[in-house]
């Protein structure tokens, strides 16, 4: 398809979308809702209209209740916010069947799009219709980015994820460090990501990390770092524009094809221009020149097939399509 074609298919696209009413999109948190901490930077970053509704596993349930499903000691559990803005512990179990009961609710009143938006709560789940499980989405990206020879560092937030921790109902890749810190505390933070030193890139894998914990994570580890919240906004408006345009999607192999096509150092790249470093903040980080940046940005672009920042960025922020 020719550009000219292909700027007249956009532009149509683009004014039949203003014709549309905006989707329904259900937003299920492990915690309480309204996630204020949470879903409007998701909002703000989809840049497309949308109607929101959002369900809590721990809505409508008192503090004695809440107190009573904490895990034992030891045992698989989940860290969630309340509306308070406190932590609490879930037992895994319990989410598990109240989250199942609270997807078929959504379905029954109807939404376009549910965003399940939880750390390891949906490897066996299988959906009815339309639906991130969040987990799922970011654990393709790690198994993509260890299949592309990248060495990566995870954190979760708890301990009881440690046990029996999987990616995908699987075991996670040889190439994968896994390492729990809660979020916001950043001196468990530091402990976990000292232990890190040998990977390419941090994933911190819970939609419970802030903007405040990947700046951190980044500058203590000076490696590239990515949180959950930027790959569902990612993975949302993606999936939305397959509810208008079913075509609209790349297969994962040509994906993984091109980023094995990258070396090392262009790898690098990717992930510091994604993150809105100059070329000059780029030599600096990495002690080489500013033109040394400025071919190796040319040839990972070019490799990647990538027209604009905006493409780049939509792949490391995240691989939301696969």
């Amino acid at each position: 398809m020719n550009m000219g074609r292909c700027a007249a298919r956009e532009k149509a696209r683009s004014e039949t979308s203003l014709l549309k009413a905006p989707h329904r999109v259900a937003f299920v948190t492990l915690g309480q809702s309204p996630r204020t901490d949470l879903v409007p930077q998701i909002i703000n970053s989809i840049e497309v209209p949308i109607k929101t509704i959002e369900y809590g596993l721990l809505d409508n349930l008192d503090h004695d209740y809440i107190a009573s499903i904490t895990p034992e000691p030891g045992k698989p559990a989940f860290l969630t916010h309340l509306r308070d803005g406190s932590q609490v512990e879930l037992a895994t179990a319990w989410a598990y069947r109240r989250f199942r009961k609270i997807y078929e609710e959504i379905r029954h009143h109807g939404a376009d799009l549910v965003v399940l938006m939880s750390t390891t709560c949906g490897h066996d789940f299988r959906p009815g219709g339309a639906t991130i499980i969040s987990d799922n989405v970011v654990d393709r990206l790690i198994n993509l980015m260890a299949g592309a020879d990248l060495t990566l560092g995870v954190v979760v937030p708890t301990q009881g994820l440690l046990i029996g921790l999987d990616v995908l109902g699987g075991p996670w890749p040889a190439r994968v460090i896994v390492r729990a810190a809660r979020h916001g505390d950043l001196k468990a933070l530091a402990l976990a990501i000292d232990e890190m030193s040998t990977c390419d890139v941090i994933v911190l894998h819970s939609m419970g990390y802030s903007d405040k914990d990947r700046t951190f994570v980044q500058r203590r580890s000076g490696k590239p770092t990515i949180i959950n919240r930027r790959i569902i906004a990612n993975a949302i408006r993606d999936a939305l524009e397959q509810l208008d345009d079913p075509a609209n999607k790349e297969g994962e192999t040509a994906l993984l094809t091109r980023l094995r096509s990258l070396s090392n150092r262009e790898r690098e790249m990717m992930f510091y221009v994604a993150d809105g470093l100059s070329n000059k903040q780029i030599a600096r980080d990495l002690d080489i020149s500013f033109r040394t940046v400025e071919i190796h940005r040319a040839r990972m672009m070019e490799k990647m097939g990538f027209h604009s920042i905006t493409d780049l960025v939509r792949v490391v922020d995240m691989v939301s399509d696969l």
